[in-house]
């Protein structure tokens, strides 16, 4: 099977995992990436050995050797490039969330139904091996009729991970530029994707969030906590987001951890170490 040859749209700090990804990868490999910051695109060019990097995304995508492109860019950008990339005739995963607004998301969608290539929206929790036994367990009964769902997400002082640079983190904070509180629409992205994938659609949410939690940026949406009720049937879930600015996380990512907890008819599962 030929490879597909793949570039970055974007090469900031979450380009690294994806990056991974293309090591001895059979179907697919990373040949270029592009970066508006040129140091930023020739430092990870040569960090993942690659010959060919651009500052202009026009010019990747004007590149014909290149089949398929990754978007890593903040939210705001999401739009105009997922469409020129999709009228360039190429294939396009789209990092989450994929619009921040439902016009915008209407838009891609209308726009890959007329494109010849694929398009996606990479939501990576759903592939990681913790949420897929644990979905397989709930379709085996193992733990009986899922009844409830409990997700908690904590936040602190990091040790041992990323240094997320400071203007990554200005427009994760700004609505305009990251599309809502990040605690939700940013990583709560992910949690959401599990809560469906293990429970299904919901009909009903409330919510409590707070934008200024001592500790963390303005417009941060945490602390939270929100509930909801399933579309099928009397199953509920709840979900809670807290900083604690003291508490001492060890990791090689995002000074933060999530656990999942879902109740059944004839027993509990947990999915811990997120």
């Amino acid at each position: 099977m030929d490879k597909i040859n793949v570039g970055f749209i974007g090469a900031g700090q979450i380009s690294e995992l994806h990056a991974r990804g293309y090591e001895n990868n059979p179907t697919g490999r990373l040949v270029a990436l592009v970066d508006a910051n040129p140091k930023v695109a020739e430092q990870r060019a040569n960090e993942y050995n690659l010959s060919r990097w651009y500052t202009d995304y026009h010019e990747l995508l004007a590149d014909p050797h290149i089949e398929a492109v990754e978007i890593l860019l903040p939210h705001h950008l999401h739009l105009e490039v997922t469409l020129e990339a999709l009228a360039a005739g190429k294939h396009v995963s789209l990092q989450k969330p994929m619009a921040i607004t439902l016009d915008e998301a209407d838009r891609m969608i209308a726009a890959a139904d007329r494109a010849t290539t694929l398009f996606r929206v990479f939501e990576n929790f759903r592939a990681y091996e913790p949420y897929r036994r644990a979905k397989a367990m709930m379709e085996a009964g193992e733990i009986g009729e899922p009844l409830s769902i409990r997700v908690k997400t904590i936040s602190g002082r990091g040790v041992g991970g990323w240094v997320q640079p400071e203007k990554a983190k200005a427009w994760r904070h700004e609505s305009k530029t990251g599309g809502g509180p990040p605690a939700i629409i940013d990583h709560g992205y992910h949690l959401t994707s599990i809560v469906l994938f293990f429970m299904g659609h919901v009909e009903r949410v409330h919510a409590m969030i707070d934008t200024r939690a001592a500790g963390t940026p303005a417009y941060s949406g945490n602390p939270a906590m929100i509930i909801w009720k399933h579309t099928v049937g009397e199953k509920y879930g709840s979900w809670e987001i807290t900083h604690a600015p003291d508490l001492m996380v060890r990791t090689h990512f995002y000074p933060g951890d999530e656990w999942v907890e879902v109740t059944g008819s004839r027993g509990i599962l947990w999915v811990m170490r997120c």
